[in-house]
């Protein structure tokens, strides 16, 4: 029994460690975004991700956070019955930009259909059409 309680310590300090640090990270970038930025971006996650809940053509959507090169950045992502499309799931990220507006932006493979003059994006289009309307964000997808 002794030996159980002195497991479960170690794991329970171990996690706790764990979520310090990720604590302390996450921190450094809330600092960075300001309450008002991070206020924004949260509500704007949550209203884009209501809006692909309802998109037809629109499934697996998720929001979270990324980080890349120790900066953390809000995103959402889905998976699209379009042509243009990777195996992994479309996603947007938050983007540093200057004033109110908040922008996201993915990155799509340029697949262009035989026949088509450019790639089959339609859902994503819609999608970033009511983002607009209803969400008050900007997004825009960089064809690769």
């Amino acid at each position: 029994m002794k030996a159980f309680f002195a497991s479960a310590f170690r794991v329970t300090v171990a996690l706790l460690g764990a979520a310090l640090v990720a604590g302390v990270i996450f921190e450094a970038y809330i600092s960075s975004l300001g309450p008002i930025e991070l206020y924004r971006a949260v509500q704007a996650q949550g209203c884009m991700l209501a809006v692909l809940k309802a998109v037809p053509g629109v499934s697996d959507p998720k929001s979270g956070w990324t980080e890349n090169n120790g900066v953390f950045r809000a995103y959402v992502e889905y998976r699209a019955n379009e042509g243009a499309r990777w195996q992994q799931p479309t996603q947007f990220v938050l983007q540093p930009s200057s004033g109110r507006t908040l922008y996201f932006q993915a990155i799509l493979p340029g697949l262009v259909p035989v026949g088509s003059s450019s790639p089959d994006a339609h859902i994503t289009n819609a999608v970033m059409a009511s983002w607009k309307a209803q969400c008050r964000v900007n997004a825009n997808i960089v064809f690769e």
